[in-house]
Protein backbone atom coordinates (compact mmCIF):
# COMPACT_ATOMS: atom_id res chain seq x y z
CA UNK A 1 0.00 0.00 0.00
CA UNK A 2 1.71 3.12 -0.94
CA UNK A 3 1.32 6.77 1.10
CA UNK A 4 -1.16 8.40 -1.71
CA UNK A 5 -3.54 5.02 -1.49
CA UNK A 6 -4.59 5.66 2.07
CA UNK A 7 -7.85 7.80 2.57
CA UNK A 8 -7.42 11.11 3.91
CA UNK A 9 -3.58 11.23 3.11
CA UNK A 10 -1.89 13.16 0.64
CA UNK A 11 1.49 13.90 -0.31
CA UNK A 12 2.49 17.44 0.01
CA UNK A 13 5.59 18.72 -0.84
CA UNK A 14 8.04 20.27 1.88
CA UNK A 15 8.19 23.63 1.34
CA UNK A 16 4.51 23.90 1.32
CA UNK A 17 4.52 22.82 4.81
CA UNK A 18 7.69 24.85 5.96
CA UNK A 19 6.93 28.34 4.12
CA UNK A 20 4.27 30.88 5.27
CA UNK A 21 3.06 33.91 3.60
CA UNK A 22 4.67 37.03 3.81
CA UNK A 23 3.94 39.48 7.08
CA UNK A 24 1.21 42.58 6.06
CA UNK A 25 3.78 45.58 6.29
CA UNK A 26 2.22 47.90 8.79
CA UNK A 27 3.47 50.73 10.24
CA UNK A 28 3.92 48.72 13.96
CA UNK A 29 5.40 46.30 12.12
CA UNK A 30 8.57 48.46 9.79
CA UNK A 31 8.80 50.24 12.76
CA UNK A 32 9.11 46.91 14.92
CA UNK A 33 12.03 45.61 12.26
CA UNK A 34 13.69 48.87 11.43
CA UNK A 35 14.34 48.71 15.58
CA UNK A 36 15.78 45.60 15.52
CA UNK A 37 17.90 46.18 12.50
CA UNK A 38 19.26 49.32 14.30
CA UNK A 39 19.59 47.25 17.40
CA UNK A 40 22.15 44.43 15.56
CA UNK A 41 23.71 47.14 13.53
CA UNK A 42 24.66 49.04 16.48
CA UNK A 43 25.45 46.18 18.01
CA UNK A 44 27.97 44.58 15.33
CA UNK A 45 29.50 48.90 14.68
CA UNK A 46 30.36 48.51 18.27
CA UNK A 47 32.25 44.97 18.16
CA UNK A 48 33.31 45.74 14.78
CA UNK A 49 35.22 49.19 16.06
CA UNK A 50 36.61 47.89 19.12
CA UNK A 51 37.62 44.55 17.73
CA UNK A 52 39.76 46.35 15.04
CA UNK A 53 41.18 48.77 17.36
CA UNK A 54 42.41 46.35 19.61
CA UNK A 55 43.64 44.32 16.72
CA UNK A 56 44.93 47.29 15.10
CA UNK A 57 47.13 47.89 18.77
CA UNK A 58 48.05 44.55 18.49
CA UNK A 59 49.85 44.57 15.18
CA UNK A 60 51.28 47.69 16.63
CA UNK A 61 53.11 45.92 19.17
CA UNK A 62 56.70 44.55 19.03
CA UNK A 63 55.66 40.98 19.55
CA UNK A 64 53.04 40.99 16.84
CA UNK A 65 53.30 38.51 13.70
CA UNK A 66 49.99 38.46 12.24
CA UNK A 67 49.63 42.29 11.17
CA UNK A 68 46.78 41.13 8.55
CA UNK A 69 45.01 40.25 11.48
CA UNK A 70 43.73 44.20 11.93
CA UNK A 71 41.56 43.73 9.33
CA UNK A 72 39.20 41.09 11.32
CA UNK A 73 37.06 43.38 12.49
CA UNK A 74 35.84 45.30 9.06
CA UNK A 75 32.98 42.75 8.08
CA UNK A 76 31.14 43.34 11.49
CA UNK A 77 32.05 47.60 10.78
CA UNK A 78 30.48 46.63 7.15
CA UNK A 79 27.49 44.32 8.05
CA UNK A 80 26.02 46.78 11.39
CA UNK A 81 26.62 49.93 8.86
CA UNK A 82 24.37 47.93 6.52
CA UNK A 83 21.81 46.85 8.79
CA UNK A 84 22.07 50.25 9.89
CA UNK A 85 21.10 51.45 6.54
CA UNK A 86 18.53 48.69 6.28
CA UNK A 87 16.87 49.94 9.03
CA UNK A 88 16.89 53.80 7.84
CA UNK A 89 14.81 52.33 4.89
CA UNK A 90 12.47 50.86 7.07
CA UNK A 91 11.94 53.54 8.79
CA UNK A 92 11.55 55.68 5.64
CA UNK A 93 8.73 53.22 4.47
CA UNK A 94 6.91 53.37 7.79
CA UNK A 95 7.08 56.64 7.34
CA UNK A 96 5.35 56.80 3.73
CA UNK A 97 3.32 54.53 4.76
CA UNK A 98 1.85 56.92 7.94
CA UNK A 99 1.70 59.86 5.63
CA UNK A 100 -0.52 57.51 2.57
CA UNK A 101 -2.51 56.27 5.36
CA UNK A 102 -3.17 59.92 6.56
CA UNK A 103 -3.89 61.17 3.30
CA UNK A 104 -6.81 58.33 3.01
CA UNK A 105 -8.02 59.05 6.34
CA UNK A 106 -8.11 62.63 5.01
CA UNK A 107 -9.64 62.15 1.69
CA UNK A 108 -6.18 62.33 -0.42
CA UNK A 109 -4.38 64.55 -1.53
CA UNK A 110 -6.79 65.76 -4.51
CA UNK A 111 -9.29 66.24 -2.75
CA UNK A 112 -7.47 68.33 -0.40
CA UNK A 113 -6.01 70.19 -3.40
CA UNK A 114 -9.86 70.33 -4.25
CA UNK A 115 -11.05 72.01 -1.15
CA UNK A 116 -7.58 74.55 -0.91
CA UNK A 117 -8.87 75.97 -4.28
CA UNK A 118 -12.59 75.79 -3.16
CA UNK A 119 -11.44 78.13 -0.09
CA UNK A 120 -8.97 80.36 -1.95
CA UNK A 121 -11.87 81.01 -4.22
CA UNK A 122 -13.92 81.55 -1.18
CA UNK A 123 -11.43 84.59 0.04
CA UNK A 124 -10.92 85.81 -2.73
CA UNK A 125 -14.50 86.78 -3.81
CA UNK A 126 -14.78 88.22 0.15
CA UNK A 127 -11.93 90.45 -0.83
CA UNK A 128 -12.96 91.65 -4.05
CA UNK A 129 -16.67 92.42 -2.47
CA UNK A 130 -14.44 94.16 0.38
CA UNK A 131 -12.97 96.42 -2.28
CA UNK A 132 -16.39 97.00 -3.89
CA UNK A 133 -18.10 98.78 -1.14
Amino acid sequence: MMNGDRPGFRIRPAMAQISSPPPEETVAFLRAEARFALTVGAILLVAGFAASCGLALYALTAEADAAPAAILGGPPLLVGWAACGYAALRLEQARALEAAEGDAARGGWRERLARAILRLRADMKRIVDFFRR
